[in-house]
């Protein structure tokens, strides 16, 4: 599923037409209409705006993730260092574990997620 696809399904899933999500995210009319038929591609241009409406996460929308409410820690540049020239920063110990956990997380189905979430009192 790439970004468009998942912008598309979670418009259906959580308004009732696409004029009311246009209305909720301050589009022109028929802009929907214009991702899905491929004759405009501006819905790369506000990700983090239409994550808001959908209540969901850029990392979402943008395929980092598999979970539409996890947010991954992204690597800090300023305090990792790359170990070659042209490498990506390093992650920290913990931006690895809680990647690790967010993607065990959002394989689990409803039930073992609200059991889990008990668990941690949250």
């Amino acid at each position: 599923m790439d970004t468009l696809e998942r912008l598309l399904s979670l418009i259906k899933e959580r308004f009732d037409s696409d004029a009311a999500f246009e209305r909720a995210a301050a589009l022109k009319p028929k802009t929907v209409y214009k991702w899905r038929s491929g004759l405009n591609k501006s819905y790369t241009k506000n990700i983090s705006r239409y994550a808001k409406v959908l209540e969901t996460t850029s990392s979402y929308l943008l395929c980092e993730t598999h979970h539409p409410r996890v947010e991954l820690i992204p690597a800090d540049p300023a305090k990792a260092k790359p170990t070659t020239p042209g490498e990506q920063p390093v992650l920290t110990e913990q931006q690895k574990l809680v990647n690790e956990i967010a993607e065990y997380l959002s394989k689990m189905d409803i039930a073992k997620l609200k059991a889990f979430k008990e668990v941690l009192g949250i």
